[in-house]
């Protein structure tokens, strides 16, 4: 992003508190173009209810998104031991987004496609 001049939130911080919260839903809900990542190091429930609403609402808006889900490795279980499904949910997200075909918002084959994505639909915006 810094090199093609473009500013940007991460949400990601050492500490959560009330003040990074504020700033989280300012940018959610004012930025023109939201790249939600989910990788596969977390299990992300949380994170794909939020990814839900947030497509809905750029959508609505105007604004864009680009969303990248990466699987988590197929052998985690929970702690009682049972598999964790959480594949077939992000499976059934990524088929959902493919058949919208939205104009507005895409998936990511990684996080540098979602990057570059993010970054084409901001010149095409006129953003950058």
């Amino acid at each position: 992003f810094r090199s093609a001049g473009v500013k940007y939130f991460n949400p990601v911080v050492a500490e959560w508190n009330e003040e990074a919260q504020r700033n989280e839903v300012d940018h959610a809900t004012t930025d023109s173009v939201i790249i939600m990542a989910i990788t596969g190091e977390t299990s992300g429930i949380a994170s794909m209810a939020e990814l839900g609403w947030q497509a809905a609402s750029v959508e609505s808006q105007g604004r864009a998104m680009v969303i990248f889900l990466e699987d988590m490795p197929n052998d985690l279980k929970d702690e009682t031991g049972a598999s964790l499904r959480i594949n077939k949910v992000r499976a059934l997200i990524r088929k959902y987004i493919q058949e919208h075909n939205s104009v507005t918002i895409k998936l990511a084959s990684s996080l540098e496609d979602a990057a570059n994505q993010a970054v084409l639909m901001m010149e095409l915006m006129g953003g950058v």
